[in-house]
């Protein structure tokens, strides 16, 4: 994931807000990963603060799913004309709501809280932590058919404006606009269905839960289409021709749309059984005594 941390520091040094409130060091922003060099480097260009540590966290949830914590340090000195309020706007301006993507992994990060840390008693700077929640989206493997690539399709023809993540093509660093809006899907569990098999087919009920990245405005006027136009329709048609059942929509509104989905759709469809493969009958010699 490192690559992905380089994307990282690359959109807080392309901010013109936020570099102007840092000291410099060999010639670029005092952005750094993990520590900063000493205050005695003599490649620091005169004062040494304000600088900014950036800190990505990996973690597996019980879901198993892969979640980052991003965490930065704005580290100012007592007394000095900017301080750590004042990098709160360029800050949230540069991360929250972006996505960074390389190759077929995509990180998308949300802010969660800002605090002040605990520093020894009578240091001479002072401290602010943002955190930022990431969610990584992976991009998956098509199967066919495929449920996930179905209800991609649809709602990319629902909400053609929409970027739907591992399905359209995302540069390095997106971040959506005021008026655009993010949607990703994934499977999340497969069990046989309810519906009889037959000879020739057998059903399979998958569950899958869609993410909406959006303002608030943009994400209830999505939800509240999205729940209308399922509810009224019986089903999807899948890339091989057959259909896709929509069998349940649970809605679940949550404050943090990267982690935990505003949908999850219970849907049924079919797969044409394998053939089994019939040992050819061996010639029998049958002799008379």
């Amino acid at each position: 994931m490192c690559k992905i941390e380089n994307l990282i520091y690359q959109r807080l040094a392309d901010s013109a807000d936020l570099v102007k409130l840092l000291a410099k060091y060999n010639g670029k922003p005092a952005i750094f990963q993990k520590r900063a060099p000493d205050d005695s480097d003599e490649l620091w260009e005169s004062d040494p603060y304000p600088r900014m540590i950036y800190e990505v966290e990996l973690k597996e949830e019980m879901e198993r799913e892969f979640s980052k914590r991003i965490r930065l340090h704005v580290i100012c000195k007592k007394g000095q004309q900017t301080n750590s309020l004042d990098f709160k706007m360029p800050i949230l301006t540069a991360l929250d709501r972006c996505f960074f993507t390389k190759i077929d992994v995509t990180l998308g990060t949300r802010w969660s809280h800002t605090e002040p840390a605990v520093l020894e008693s009578g240091t001479s700077v002072e401290e602010t932590i943002y955190t930022f929640n990431g969610m990584l989206f992976t991009k998956q493997e098509m199967i066919e058919p495929d449920p996930v690539a179905a209800l991609n399709s649809w709602l990319k023809n629902t909400f053609e404006d929409a970027v739907i993540i591992s399905r359209d093509p995302l540069e390095d660093i997106w971040k959506p606009g005021n008026s655009e809006s993010a949607i990703y899907c994934r499977l999340e569990s497969m069990a046989p269905g309810s519906y009889k098999d037959t000879w020739c087919n057998s059903w399979i009920t998958a569950g899958i839960r869609i993410h909406i990245i959006a303002e608030q405005y943009k994400k209830l006027s999505m939800i509240r289409e999205i729940t209308q136009k399922l509810a009224g329709i019986k089903s999807l048609t899948m890339s091989d021709g057959g259909p896709l059942y929509i069998m349940k929509v649970n809605y679940n509104d949550t404050l943090n749309p990267l982690k935990h989905r505003q949908f999850f759709i219970e849907c049924q469809y079919g797969v044409l059984r394998q053939e089994e493969e019939k040992q050819p009958i061996r010639n029998i010699d049958i002799q008379e005594g």
